[in-house]
């Protein structure tokens, strides 16, 4: 019994660790996407400032 809760523990801290650098990647996703947009927003139209 003590073997399946050791198993049980060591699964969840695994989970929330997996959980934790998925959230890091979609967060620095998020901020390539906003730092792109920004870029091609102020290449495309020099003129217009």
């Amino acid at each position: 019994m003590a073997h399946a809760e050791e198993l049980y523990l060591s699964g969840k801290t695994s989970s929330q660790f997996v959980f934790v650098i998925i959230v890091i990647i979609l967060i620095v996703l998020q901020a390539l996407v906003f730092t792109s947009k920004s870029l091609v927003s102020n290449t495309k139209f020099p003129n217009l400032n």
